[in-house]
């Protein structure tokens, strides 16, 4: 049984008054069916909003409900990964929302932006992803409140990479033991078959949407997306699904096996929110364990190729250096030899010059020696002749 709003029926003593705190922009984050989503900022706290607004007046009955059934859900949960509810009050017939700013898309633009790349996921940005919004949808559940519409869309993702569900407009809250309903609403391409057959469901069709969401980050389609002729068709499909394998080289066995176990045709058969974030957690503490054991490897690679890259520049700089010795030896070397070259040149032709002028010396002395001796002999010949 869906519960009974009466805000919009008594509105809030001092709505104008909260509509005074905040500086509604001009700049729109988004539209909906019957709401409009503006920035707003915080006059003292200086917060930037999304707010949402969504005029009563001429509004039916059934969405004024919808709305009320979003702000009072939001009120009971308190998770970081789901939208925060800031403040809600009704001002000059409006509704005004405040939730949580978002500065990145949802996953369903995110999907599409990878697509358009031509590059996937890997398995685990995946886990990365996906153990987030197990744990969302686990925080929903665990206060009686299935989701009704979980989709890529409704899923959005910050600057920083973490996960939250939004769009609580379609979600109910189960009462005391209730667990089941039959209202149908959602989005079909994710309706689980009990909700296809318009039967009574629970928190397992949460789990079906779960396995969608999970298929269409692998191959970046819906399961059944393409049957798109008319809604018996797609009916049909989900009732009896024939969904095409996800390649086993690409993903791991337990993400499939995981997949698999969402998409049970028997809503007993799926496992339950809880498990499901256990499941997802151990899958991506694995992973991050993978890559620090793959970022630890890499770096004992990547010292021990700086080492031999060191050790290879020591002794290419040892080599160049022996070179460089060995060259000035023999520069050293041949210098000496060319000094001693000159030197024994030097000497030999100062020997030789001195063996010349002794020799020319010698010459005169026999020059000499041979005028007395012709002057002697003259005389005895002289001698002689008288």
């Amino acid at each position: 049984m869906e519960q009974n709003h009466n805000l919009y029926r008594d509105p809030h003593p001092k709505g104008n008054e909260k509509l005074f705190q905040w500086k509604i922009s001009t700049k729109e984050l988004g539209r909906g069916a019957f709401s409009t989503v503006f920035v707003a900022t915080h006059k003292q706290q200086h917060r930037n909003v999304a707010m949402k607004t969504v005029p009563l007046e001429k509004l039916e009955e059934e969405y004024i409900r919808l709305s009320m059934n979003e702000v009072s859900l939001l009120k009971e949960i308190k998770s970081p990964y789901v939208i925060e509810l800031i403040d809600a009050f009704i001002a000059k017939n409006i509704l005004h929302v405040a939730l949580e700013l978002i500065d990145g898309n949802d996953l369903d633009v995110r999907i599409n932006i990878m697509r358009d790349r031509g590059t996937i996921f890997s398995e685990r940005v995946i886990w990365y992803k996906f153990h987030q919004i197990c744990a969302g949808l686990k925080h929903l559940h665990d206060k009686r409140i299935i989701h009704r519409d979980l989709k890529p869309a409704n899923i959005f993702m910050t600057s920083k990479y973490q996960v939250k569900i939004g769009d609580l407009g379609l979600s109910h809250q189960f009462s005391g033991k209730s667990t089941m309903v039959n209202t149908v609403v959602g989005t079909f391409y994710y309706l689980s078959p009990e909700r296809s057959k318009c039967e009574y469901y629970g928190f397992p069709a949460d789990i079906w949407s779960l396995g969608c969401i999970l298929y269409e980050l692998c191959t970046f389609r819906s399961p059944f997306s393409g049957e798109i002729r008319n809604l018996f068709s797609l009916r049909r499909k989900i009732v009896n699904p024939e969904i095409i394998d996800l390649p086993m080289n690409e993903y791991s066995e337990q993400l499939c096996y995981f997949m698999d176990a969402c998409l049970s045709l028997k809503a007993e058969e799926r496992p339950s929110a809880e498990e499901c974030y256990d499941a997802a957690l151990r899958m991506y503490n694995k992973f991050e364990e993978m890559l620090r054991d793959y970022k630890k490897a890499a770096a004992a690679v990547k010292e021990t190729l700086v080492e031999a890259e060191k050790k290879r520049v020591q002794e290419v700089e040892a080599e160049r250096k022996h070179k460089e010795n060995v060259a000035t030896l023999e520069k050293e070397r041949a210098e000496a030899q060319k000094e001693k070259d000159a030197k024994e040149k030097a000497e030999t032709e100062a020997q030789a010059q001195k063996e010349k002028i002794e020799s020319e010396r010698n010459m005169e002395f026999l020059k000499v020696g041979a005028g007395i001796l012709g002057l002697f002999f003259l005389g005895i010949g002289i001698k002689k002749f008288r």
